[in-house]
């Protein structure tokens, strides 16, 4: 990270005042910046024109443009349940009817979707298909396939937000939806799960029709496209560093989760893949609720699955670990023994402190 970053902002910073990259961008983003774009959505299995991939300041900016193009507030959407919280922050700001759709071992039912869509109304699709967060889930290569169909016969539009893909070996990685569905899918690839927090850029592959009337939304809400970030994740995929990372922070996830799997690996779906959180059902007695807040007395933070469950539907007594904050390993083992040691003893006002 130390290299990637000093070799382009000295690249960057010697440049900067001789090119036009000064002033407002673009509003979908410079050209050169979409240029990469597409070379960064191809390395994931989507091919994109450059002319009709946007970039945006996250992923959270690009789910606001398609619903201030596709919706008005009070919409109903489909999501999945548990869902992300930024998107559901998102859509109760909105005030929209999240249309939950339950998730299994095999990710989002294609059926329920079908049976849920003459009922609803819903016109827009979200899904993370790629280690679901909160739950890790992957959706299957055949329900990705049943869903494009669905989509298609229900006239849904789908944005697939996919910011851990990078994050699965590429020789098993499901087909991404925008290759199946292209003409009905924008596809999500943002850089901060992937890289660095910090890194708050995303590219948007849209479907040709659209790209056109998104560029007036995104005027409207942002005077401008992403400039600096845009730079640097360009920079990052010509000069193939933004590759580097990901391998890097792929291999790093993968050692947290082996540890995650030595001390608390029964709590741990054996389907799901590793990735940068763990979903833990909690024991008995244990509540979600009271084990947040003891571990929190004990220096480890978690979320409890309620804060992602849509609407009044009941939750399982879990939690999700996010195992890629920490900075050191050590750090991460404490966490993780911590937990162990909570689960095992059922203590909610006195957990030990470490």
């Amino acid at each position: 990270r130390r290299q990637a970053f000093e070799n382009v902002f000295a690249r960057t910073g010697r440049d900067i005042l001789d090119r036009s990259l000064s002033g407002y961008a673009p509003d979908l983003g410079y050209l050169s910046h979409r240029e990469a774009g597409a070379k960064w959505l191809k390395f994931l299995g989507v091919e994109s024109d450059a002319r009709d991939v946007i970039v945006t300041r996250g992923a959270q900016e690009a789910i606001l443009l398609l619903l201030s193009m596709f919706t008005q507030p009070g919409d109903p959407v489909f999501v999945e349940d548990p869902t992300y919280l930024g998107l559901s922050h998102l859509l109760r700001l909105r005030n929209h009817q999240m249309v939950p759709l339950q998730l299994d071992a095999q990710g989002v039912s294609p059926e329920a979707i079908e049976h849920k869509a003459a009922r609803s109304g819903a016109k827009l699709l979200f899904l993370c298909p790629n280690l679901q967060n909160p739950t890790g889930v992957v959706l299957t290569t055949e329900r990705r396939h049943a869903i494009a169909q669905v989509a298609q016969r229900s006239d849904l539009l789908i944005i697939e937000n996919d910011p851990f893909s990078a994050l699965i070996e590429k020789d098993t990685r499901p087909p991404a939806i925008a290759s199946i569905a292209p003409e009905r899918t924008f596809y999500l690839a943002s850089l901060s799960k992937c890289t660095g927090p910090a890194m708050r850029v995303c590219f948007m592959r849209c479907p040709p029709a659209h790209t056109q009337g998104l560029e007036g939304v995104k005027h409207a809400l942002t005077l401008g496209g992403a400039f600096l970030q845009g730079e640097i994740a360009a920079e990052w995929i010509r000069k193939g560093l933004l590759d580097r990372l990901c391998a890097w922070q792929r291999d790093e996830i993968a050692r947290r989760w082996s540890l995650a799997r030595s001390i608390i690996g029964d709590r741990i779906g054996e389907e799901l893949r590793p990735a940068p959180f763990v979903f833990i059902h909690l024991p008995e007695p244990w509540r979600a609720g009271e084990f947040v807040s003891a571990a929190r007395r004990s220096s480890v933070v978690c979320i409890e699955a309620d804060r992602f469950t849509v609407g009044r539907a009941g939750a399982p007594q879990a939690i999700r670990l996010a195992l890629s904050t920490p900075t050191t390993e050590g750090e991460v083992l404490r966490g993780l023994d911590i937990v162990a040691d909570l689960m095992s003893t059922y203590s909610p006002s006195g957990a030990t402190r470490y």
